[in-house]
C-alpha cells in the first residue's frame, strides 16, 4: 500500500479500487485476528479469510486493468462516514451511560435494600447492555478518529486541540470499559461509572 500510494505521489488510505480492497481485506484480516485470540469462534477464519482472500485477488486484477480513481468524491465520502460514524458512536455511548447510571441506582437500592422507585431490571443485563453499547460505539469512534484525522490532515485543517485530546480521551475511556471483562474485579461499579464518565468527556 505504501509503494502503491508513493508511485501515485499520494498519502490518502483510499483512493482507487486497489486501495479500497487491500484495506477491507487488511481490516477484515485484522478483525479475524482480534476474535480469534481475544473470544475465539469457531470456524469464524474459515468463513471470513476465504472473504479476505478474494478481496486480495481483486484487487490484483483491479489495480491492474481498471484504475478507478476516487479523488472526485473522496472528501464527500470521508466527511460523510467520519460524521455518521461519530454520531452513531454518540448515541451508542449515551444509550451505555443510561445504562450506566440505571446500573449504579439499581445496585445502589439493592444494597440499601429499598424497594423505592422504578425497577431497572437485573444488574446483569443492565452490564451486558453497556458492554454491548460500549463496543458498538467503541468501534464506531475508531473509525471516526481515524477518518477525520485523515481529512485533517489532507485538507491541511488546524482542529482545536481541545476537541482532539477530547477524542483521545473517551477512546482511552471507553477501551478500558470494553477490556473490563478480561480483570474479573475491575468489572461492575467501576465499569459503569466510566461509562458514564465516557460519555460526559
Amino acid at each position: 500500500l505504501l509503494w502503491h500510494d508513493a508511485s501515485e505521489h499520494r498519502w490518502q488510505p483510499v483512493g482507487d479500487n486497489f486501495d479500497a480492497l487491500i484495506w477491507l481485506g487488511t481490516l477484515l484480516a485484522l478483525f479475524v485476528l482480534y476474535v480469534q485470540r481475544h473470544k475465539s469462534l469457531g470456524a469464524l477464519d474459515w468463513f471470513v479469510m476465504p472473504i479476505v482472500l478474494l478481496m486480495l485477488i481483486f484487487a490484483a486484477v483491479l489495480g491492474r486493468t481498471e484504475y478507478r480513481p476516487y479523488q472526485a468524491m473522496i472528501h464527500n465520502t470521508w466527511s460523510w462516514v467520519h460524521r455518521v460514524m461519530a454520531y452513531g458512536g454518540a448515541v451508542a455511548f449515551a444509550i451505555a451511560a443510561a445504562s450506566g447510571a440505571m446500573y449504579l441506582i439499581t445496585s445502589r437500592k439493592l444494597r440499601s435494600k429499598s424497594a423505592v422507585g422504578p425497577q431497572f431490571g437485573s444488574l446483569e443485563r443492565l452490564e451486558q447492555l453497556t458492554m454491548t453499547s460500549v463496543t458498538l460505539g467503541f468501534a464506531l469512534l475508531t473509525v471516526a478518529m481515524v477518518t477525520g484525522g485523515v481529512q485533517m490532515f489532507a485538507e491541511g485543517k488546524h482542529t482545536p486541540i481541545a476537541k482532539v485530546i477530547l477524542a483521545v480521551a473517551v477512546w482511552r475511556v471507553y477501551a478500558i470499559v470494553l477490556h473490563a471483562p478480561i480483570n474479573p474485579s475491575f468489572r461492575g461499579l467501576k465499569v459503569e461509572m466510566l461509562s458514564v464518565v465516557g460519555f460526559v468527556f
